[in-house]
């Protein structure tokens, strides 16, 4: 993963601040958690649901499309271009990462 800037862990920071204890299992984001915001370029995944991805300990707590919120995206198939706000510990948002971006 790239490096941040101090602006994006600023939001970030922001996020962990909004998300903590709403609806995370295990009470919340915990303090060496991260929350990344992932872009689906893989078209691997494209047509498949938000379930069938390799998520490694992970959670999805929000889906972007073409720019607008979807809110109810647990049953929704995937499409290019998807951004994922995910949060996880370090290694295992890399190899999501990965795995979204590889073909």
């Amino acid at each position: 993963m790239r490096s941040r800037s101090i602006c994006e862990r600023k939001c970030e920071s922001s996020k962990a601040k909004k998300y903590r204890g709403h609806g995370i299992s295990g009470g919340g984001v915990a303090e060496r958690d991260q929350i990344v915001d992932l872009e689906l370029q893989s078209p691997v995944f494209v047509g498949r649901k938000i379930a069938d991805l390799p998520l490694n300990k992970c959670e999805v707590l929000a889906l972007t499309r073409n720019g607008n919120s979807v809110v109810d995206f647990s049953s929704l198939e995937l499409c290019l271009n998807d951004v994922l706000t995910l949060v996880g510990r370090g290694p295992a948002l890399k190899s999501i990462q990965e795995a979204l971006a590889s073909l």
